[in-house]
């Protein structure tokens, strides 16, 4: 069995292409503004936009995507699938 970063990392890389529209997907379901999103997950709303870009390599750290697994009230399963 993989360790926890490493199992993110291949999750993530499995996934990749579909975070970022599940993730709007979610903030669009909470009928949140994406500087309401930020405040929430308690990062700024560039960090946001860099998650939410395609072409953008930037990914959310394991604690970020606990988090945001926290505040959307979601499984990782759910958010990378």
């Amino acid at each position: 069995m993989l360790p926890f970063p490493a199992l993110l990392v291949w999750l993530l890389s499995l996934g990749r292409g579909g975070l970022e529209m599940k993730l709007q997907e979610l903030i669009n379901k909470k009928h949140w503004t994406r500087e309401t999103a930020a405040k929430k997950l308690g990062v700024s709303l560039r960090t946001l936009y860099f998650w939410l870009s395609s072409s953008s390599k930037k990914e959310p750290s394991g604690q970020s995507l606990k988090k945001i697994c926290r505040v959307f009230k979601c499984s990782l399963s759910d958010l990378i699938t």
